[in-house]
């Protein structure tokens, strides 16, 4: 009840000897020996190893096991999670299964008026997670807003990308990229554009 209490779930005891009055117990209390990832997902095998929290030659633990499924569910590309530990001769052996979301990209669109200048203002957007199986997520959107009273209109081209599997060190690196531009109308009807 102690070990299971403190986390150690896979913990088992045999009897090593009594001696008169004194029971010797051998204490098992799960040491990772491997773990695989099953075949079957369009995910490299190294992207899910990369987002566990569980190691070889170390103990599994409850909390391990928790953020494992956490940060493998928070990827946003599967619909499923398995991880099965079970004993085996030299250790702990544990499986992780996933299943792959069938859509983990798409192309939205939308149109919106701002109700502080009436201006209308249309986006598009297209993105994709997971590119290739590969941990490797990229966004790119285009806004932009129709003309308002003072015949003014911002346009923004943005492209993001983030990985979860290429930095060591690191559980996720982004990075962003974007482009700003405002059309003024002058008094003679010409149009200037300004780069911020």
């Amino acid at each position: 009840r102690l070990y299971y209490d403190a986390g150690f779930i896979m913990a088992t005891f045999d009897v090593d000897c009594v001696e008169g009055d004194t029971l010797y117990l051998r204490v098992h209390e799960g040491l990772i020996a491997a773990i695989d990832v099953a075949e079957g997902t369009e995910t490299q095998g190294r992207v899910i190893r990369r987002n566990l929290a569980l190691h070889v030659d170390r103990v599994l633990t409850y909390n391990d096991l928790k953020v494992s499924y956490q940060k493998l569910n928070s990827l946003g590309y599967f619909d499923s999670v398995v991880i099965d530990p079970v004993w085996a001769d030299d250790g702990v052996h544990v499986r992780v299964s996933v299943t792959d979301k069938k859509t983990r990209g798409g192309f939205n669109g939308s149109i919106a008026v701002d109700p502080s200048t009436g201006a209308l203002t249309g986006e598009l957007s297209v993105n994709q997670k997971n590119l290739l199986g590969t941990g490797q997520d990229i966004s790119i959107s285009y806004n932009r807003e129709l003309a308002d009273q003072d015949g003014v209109s911002d346009t923004t081209w943005r492209l993001g990308y983030s990985t979860v599997a290429y930095f060591s060190g690191f559980d996720k690196v982004e990075a962003s990229v974007y482009r700003a531009l405002t059309d003024d109308e002058n008094d003679d009807g010409e149009t200037t554009t300004y780069l911020t």
